[in-house]
């Protein structure tokens, strides 16, 4: 199931991480994506900028799909004050 965040979330992967969208579906697992370590980094900054959130420092976004990734900030998003 896609969340409405889904679209921006593969924007700024294609953007920073600099993917092709058409890779990114919604079961992609993130280290199939094969991001450097260093854009990884950036593209978790821009997703905390983009949805003004703070993703766990002990996230392992290596082991998670977009889908999960957007349920999270989703929860995230949804649980700010």
């Amino acid at each position: 199931m896609q969340t409405p965040n889904d679209a921006r979330i593969r924007a700024i992967f294609a953007e920073v991480g600099r993917v092709d969208a058409g890779r990114m579906l919604a079961e992609t697992r993130l280290e199939a994506l094969e991001i450097d370590s260093v854009t990884m980094v950036e593209v978790i900054f821009a997703l905390e900028e983009a949805f003004d959130v703070a993703l766990p420092l002990d996230l392992s976004l290596a082991e998670m799909d977009l889908s999960g990734l957007a349920r999270l900030i989703s929860d995230l998003v949804q649980a700010r004050p």
